[in-house]
C-alpha cells in the first residue's frame, strides 16, 4: 500500500481491501473494508483539480448510507499536511476541513431543521439531519473509521454558501466548515 498523503492515518488497500491503521513506523489491520457500491459519480481516486486557486489529489472516500440513498465523502490532498473533504451528494458538492471550536455545541436531541446554531461566530441553520452508516471506504482516509461504523451527522448552511457539518458519531463531535461548491 501507499500513502501519498502525510495526513492520512488509515489506507484501505485496492486489491484485497485490508483496512490499515498507521502508528508510527507501523500498520495495523482494522479488517476488511466491504465493496463499495456503484454509484455515478465523476470522481474517482487519483483525480485531481483546482479549488480557489489551488491544486488538490483526490486521495480517498468513504461511501455512507442514509436509508434512502448514498452519499461520498472525497478526502482530497492540496499538499503534504493540506487537507479538506469533498462531500457529493446528489449533484451537490461542498468543500470543508474540520476544525476545532471552543464553544459548547447544542445536543443532537435539540435539533431539527430549521434550527440555529452558531460556530465561530457565525449563524447557521440546521439544513439535513441523517443517521448514516459507512457502506465502505477506499485510498486514504485522514482518520480511523471501521468498517460499518454508524454515526448522526447534522448538516448547515449559513450565509453566501456556507455549509458545516457536526458529525455527531464521535465524543466530542467532530466539526467541518466550509462552503458549497
Amino acid at each position: 500500500v501507499d500513502f501519498r498523503s502525510s495526513a492520512a492515518l488509515l489506507v484501505v488497500c485496492a486489491f484485497c481491501k485490508s483496512t490499515l491503521l498507521r502508528k508510527d513506523m507501523n500498520l495495523e489491520k482494522l479488517g476488511v473494508m466491504a465493496e463499495l457500491l456503484k454509484d455515478s459519480s465523476p470522481l474517482q481516486l487519483r483525480a485531481s483539480g483546482r479549488f480557489k486557486g489551488k491544486s488538490f489529489d483526490v486521495v480517498g472516500r468513504v461511501q455512507m448510507d442514509y436509508g434512502a440513498g448514498t452519499w461520498n465523502e472525497w478526502h482530497i490532498a492540496f499538499d503534504w499536511e493540506n487537507q479538506a473533504w469533498l462531500g457529493e451528494a446528489q449533484g451537490n458538492y461542498s468543500v470543508s476541513r474540520e476544525v476545532q471550536v471552543k464553544e459548547k455545541l447544542p445536543a443532537l436531541e435539540s435539533l431539527e431543521p430549521g434550527s440555529p446554531v452558531t460556530i465561530q461566530g457565525k449563524p447557521y441553520e440546521v439544513s439535513d439531519i441523517q443517521d448514516a452508516r459507512c457502506v465502505g471506504a477506499e485510498g486514504e482516509i485522514p482518520h480511523r473509521i471501521e468498517p460499518g461504523f454508524e454515526t448522526t451527522v447534522v448538516d448547515l448552511s449559513g450565509g453566501e454558501g456556507a455549509f458545516a457539518t457536526i458529525d455527531y458519531g464521535d465524543d466530542p463531535p467532530r466539526i467541518y466548515l466550509g462552503e458549497r461548491v
